[in-house]
């Protein structure tokens, strides 16, 4: 049987998650994740069979939630989410990104043009993400109410490893948005939202999983716009 809250304990929350808006302050208990979750089925002694999953207080998922909700409410995502971008948006899925990707092609196929494709997938996406960088995109981004707030929520994050039973002590998180968390895909879309685009190629995302297609009747016309675009985000990376 689920155990409800007595309503003090909703007054007492309601009171903390107020003076945090209104502060603008992340409180540093609500900071603190244990991660480093290994995979099913893989090699325990194997680096790469752990995956950092952020484990998070349960009240600071509450806040994140509410906080997210507000800035859906205030924000007009289509201003600086782009069209081609499917991840972490409401009404959008991989399933309606790959019959964009397949349509692409069979218009291609219809036009007895050629179809190249360039796929590239982000190593590390959202431990690398540069929190200094995010905050400058926030600021340029997001309204100015909830800069401080979120520069809070992202400094002096603090991480502890569990494994086997065992809890390591807490060491300084210096980049990277959290995974499995609510607000770490919405960071991590707003940090990329400006990656380059053009008008020669069609860019297709999902999360930190991008296409870029080109057509043209020209196959190294086809792979000469493959590679400009590349170029651009390489620069941009």
């Amino acid at each position: 049987m689920p155990v409800e809250m007595p309503h003090e304990g909703y007054r007492t929350l309601l009171y903390i998650f107020n003076a945090i808006g209104r502060l603008q302050y992340w409180p540093a208990p609500l900071k603190q994740a244990k991660i480093m979750i290994q995979k099913p089925g893989k090699n325990p002694t194997d680096v790469a069979s752990y995956r950092p999953i952020s484990l998070l207080p349960i009240l600071s998922k509450i806040l994140t939630k509410h906080l997210l909700k507000r800035i859906y409410r205030d924000t007009n995502l289509q201003e600086w989410i782009s069209s081609h971008h499917f991840g972490f948006r409401k009404a959008h899925s991989t399933i309606q990104q790959c019959h964009h990707i397949i349509d692409i092609i069979n218009k291609a196929f219809e036009e007895h043009k050629y179809c190249s494709a360039f796929f590239l997938d982000i190593s590390q996406a959202f431990d690398t993400v540069r929190h200094q960088g995010l905050i400058y995109k926030i600021k340029q981004t997001l309204p100015a109410e909830y800069l401080n707030i979120l520069k809070s929520y992202l400094s002096d994050r603090h991480f502890s490893v569990s494994l086997n039973n065992k809890t390591l002590s807490l060491l300084p998180m210096l980049s990277g948005v959290l995974q499995e968390s609510i607000l770490g895909p919405f960071l991590y879309t707003l940090y990329t939202a400006d990656l380059p685009q053009s008008n020669k190629t069609i860019l297709c995302t999902f999360a930190d999983d991008r296409a870029i297609f080109t057509t043209d009747s020209d196959p190294t016309q086809t792979s000469a716009n493959l590679q400009e675009h590349l170029l651009e985000i390489i620069t941009w990376t």
